[in-house]
């Protein structure tokens, strides 16, 4: 089973050949995240494929609040599947960042179920909060967590979790970090969340962000799960700040 997970920036002007750098590789699924909510259409191109879409963040202008970005999943015909949306409670947090841009992010996430290889398989595309303090995008993977099934559980999307010190201390003041937020160690924190919930990150080690050199994109997958060869697509960089992950899974 091959999964393609990707930032593809909504801001993207590119985004056809951005799909078509997608749909070459021939992908059983795909997550996608800041999808443009105008290039929606496009997808209509892809016929062998089913889309599912949630909102992924808003932003207000005119006054009129309105869905800038979705969140993607599209799924080879030959699949079947269902599909639910979570949603996520409003975050009050306040910032220069929340202010300038007028976000609202981390509205909702989708989950996929299907079966594969006789196994129950529940998969999630999600988009974590990036003006936002570390607590908050724990809270919102513990959100997910808690829709798990038993044993196999994908998770796909942007975690924008800061590793780098030096990004602490340079995003930390915009995003109205407390003192303690500059002490906690992100990545380790989501290390054991991981762990605990049965998952490894087949990603680690890799960056899939070009700007910052951090891994913000994962892929988690069941411990008791084998990943093929993992590609980083340093070719996507031509269309997103974000590269396209590409990994064959075998349960």
């Amino acid at each position: 089973m091959k999964i393609i997970n990707w930032n593809v920036f909504s801001g993207n002007k590119k985004i056809e050949d951005s799909l078509k750098l997608v749909f070459k590789r021939a992908p059983d699924i795909i997550c996608l995240q800041e999808f443009p909510v105008k290039s929606k259409k496009i997808l209509n191109s892809y016929p062998d494929y089913d889309f599912v879409y949630c909102k992924d963040y808003s932003t207000l202008t005119d006054f009129i609040r309105r869905t800038t970005a979705l969140m993607v999943v599209g799924i080879k015909k030959k699949i079947k599947f269902k599909s639910k949306i979570i949603r996520f409670p409003h975050y009050k947090g306040y910032n220069l960042i929340r202010r300038y841009w007028k976000w609202d992010e981390c509205r909702e996430g989708l989950v996929i179920d299907f079966n594969y290889k006789g196994k129950k398989v529940r998969l999630f595309n999600v988009h974590f909060s990036f003006a936002a303090s570390p607590d908050r995008r724990v809270f919102e993977f513990e959100k997910i967590s808690s829709f798990f099934n038993k044993k196999n559980n994908i998770v796909c999307g942007d975690f924008n979790i800061i590793s780098k010190r030096r990004y602490k201390y340079f995003f930390g003041w915009i995003f109205t970090y407390r003192f303690k937020d500059y002490f906690k160690n992100e990545k380790e924190i989501f290390s054991n969340l991981f762990k605990e919930n049965n998952l490894k990150n087949i990603f680690k080690g890799n960056y899939t962000h070009r700007s910052v050199g951090m891994q913000l994109d994962y892929v988690l997958i069941p411990n008791s799960w084998n990943s093929g060869d993992l590609v980083v697509d340093k070719e996507s960089s031509l269309y997103s700040d974000h590269l396209l992950m590409d990994v064959d899974l075998n349960p």
